[in-house]
């Protein structure tokens, strides 16, 4: 995470939410999640606060957070010259899900113009032709359990790379919360930040039309006996500090 990044919108808010004190940060935290999500003290999150900044990628977390053997699944699902990177996810946390150790990945916005963001894959080749197999792949194994997704590397990608990667942990056993957060208010951000949940939910759904099917927010999905959850949430910094 740049400097420039975290002095202001969604890079910030993570690190001031993720710094609270840790007891605070889990309460709320909690009230995003479904009723069966428990995240507890027991639990370890990326980034925690201004003094660990760092953002998770999956295929290099710790093992508290996913075993070596499925790490490594993951880096060659996405990868052919491992050199390159993997996605960055804004938050990411252990939890219990139905009684089984998972994770909650999330993706932050603060205004309007971050939605639109990644339009297509930047990787070269090799890579860029293992990731439109990835994401090809996951979008035809989620048809399965909803019918209408359409995730591609050509547009929609950091949409399409997230509904891929919730599906391939899922694939590999791992109970996955997929969460887009929008912080609202972040007035020092040009240009529409969020106002109220319903204008941060509307402009989700809007951008994810023809991508990811409506009806896939707030249901559980089934990937052969491993749920999925993808949410919409939205935090104001100041009502919960």
């Amino acid at each position: 995470m740049s400097k420039h990044r975290a002095n202001s919108g969604s890079a910030l808010r993570f690190l001031d939410w993720t710094g609270l004190p840790r007891s605070r940060f889990i309460e709320s935290l909690a009230a995003l999640l479904p009723d069966d999500v428990r995240v507890t003290a027991d639990d370890h999150w990326m980034p925690c606060g201004h003094a660990a900044p760092k953002e998770a990628q999956l295929d290099k977390v710790g093992d508290e957070f996913l075993a070596p053997e499925i790490r490594n699944e993951l880096a060659g699902w996405w990868l052919v010259d491992r050199r390159r990177g993997t996605p960055h996810w804004d938050f990411v946390s252990t939890c219990t899900l139905g009684g089984q150790r998972g994770l909650v990945l999330m993706e932050g916005k603060a205004r309007t113009g971050e939605v639109n963001s990644g339009k297509a894959s930047r990787s070269r080749e090799p890579n860029a032709s293992q990731i439109r197999r990835a994401v090809s792949h996951a979008s035809r194994e989620l048809n399965k359990s909803l019918p209408g997704f359409a995730l591609s590397d050509r547009h929609h990608f950091q949409l399409s790379n997230r509904f891929a990667w919730a599906w391939k942990l899922a694939d590999l056993k791992v109970p996955t919360v997929l969460i887009y957060l929008g912080w609202l208010n972040a007035t020092e951000m040009p240009k529409k930040p969020f106002t109220s949940a319903a204008n941060w939910e509307q402009c989700v759904r809007t951008y994810a039309t023809g991508v990811v099917p409506g009806g896939v927010w707030e249901k559980r999905l089934d990937i052969n006996g491993t749920p999925i959850y993808p949410l919409i949430r939205s935090l104001d910094l100041r009502f919960v500090t």
